[in-house]
């Protein structure tokens, strides 16, 4: 994602300096494509730490098996 957005902002540079031959409207256009490469990119990272989220537990069940076992104790 990093890669993408210095590739994006280099094509900027490239756009405003003028000292190209091709137009700007090409280097706009490439740096537009990176810049939307590096949002979905940054989206997909976001999305999948949500998913890793809900996966991760602090607590691997332990005060329930405490309980069941108070439980069973009283009984």
């Amino acid at each position: 994602m990093t890669n993408k957005l210095l590739v994006s902002s280099l094509f900027l540079n490239f756009a405003f300096s003028g000292w190209s031959k091709i137009p700007s409207a090409l280097w706009l256009a490439g740096a537009a494509a990176f810049g939307a490469q590096a949002a979905g990119g940054a989206l997909s990272i976001q999305l999948f730490d949500k998913k890793a989220a809900r996966y991760e537990s602090k607590d691997f069940g332990d005060e329930a098996i405490e309980a069941d076992a108070k439980a069973d104790a009283t009984d």
